[in-house]
């Protein structure tokens, strides 16, 4: 009987540290949190973490537990919608190669408009970092996929921090929050927003043929130019 249950505590020790990484956990390729286990797997708002949930529904199917990001307004600790992950999203980014984020996101036909998702990457000592470009999410109901590339054209600096490809060596914290300009804090809305299958990959590379079909127009242009240039001299 104690074999079994050895074996048991075992199984049980390893499900708790699939659905906990620990403290000293750093980022890896393809690493990705499902929220299967109905963990927040350490995305929290801070403080009580109310306004952070684990909840069925998600992109496949009823029985999917994703995570649901809910703001309230006013000046609350749930006022503002953003979670965020200093667990198994910090350290280095660039030395572990991952060059981009991706994951689905949904928004309910409730919330009264679309919302701007941005990635932010803070440094909690100095409060610098950078937010990204937004990904404006339909309030439709549907789940989306979107990739957020981690290049430093797609963010903005937020105080003076370091170089951005100097920053994602060091990271301390990862947030998803819903801002109409670049920000750490997320705007004060009243929203809910799910969020699931966040992994971390690589950004991809442009096809040979659409970076022709990008360069063709400007040498057509280019000669154009050149052949008017002459016939005025």
């Amino acid at each position: 009987m104690s074999y079994f249950r050895n074996v048991t505590a075992l199984l049980a020790a390893t499900v708790l540290f699939c659905d906990s990484p620990p403290a000293n956990a750093q980022i890896t390729l393809n690493q990705i949190d499902t929220f299967g286990s109905g963990t927040t797997a350490n995305w929290t708002q801070g403080g009580t973490g109310s306004g952070v949930t684990v909840v069925l529904g998600g992109p496949a199917g009823a029985a999917d537990q994703y995570l649901q990001i809910t703001s309230i307004g006013g000046g609350g600790a749930t006022s503002r919608l953003v979670t965020f992950n200093r667990t198994q999203w910090i350290g280095n980014y660039r030395t572990a190669g991952v060059t981009a984020i991706s994951m689905d996101l949904r928004a309910p036909i409730s919330n009264n408009q679309a919302r701007p998702i941005r990635l932010a990457f803070r440094d909690g000592a100095t409060g610098t970092g950078y937010s990204s470009v937004a990904f404006s999410l339909p309030n439709d109901g549907l789940w989306h996929n979107t990739q957020f590339a981690l290049s430093s054209a797609n963010f903005s600096p937020i105080g003076a921090p370091t170089p951005f490809d100097t920053f994602l060596t060091t990271t301390t914290e990862l947030r998803i929050l819903s801002a109409a300009s670049p920000s750490f804090l997320g705007d004060s809305i009243v929203a809910v927003v799910g969020v699931d299958n966040i992994q971390a990959g690589v950004a991809p590379v442009p096809e040979p043929t659409l970076v022709l079909a990008a360069i063709v127009p400007l040498l057509v242009a280019s000669r154009r130019i050149l052949r008017k240039d002459r016939q005025h001299r």
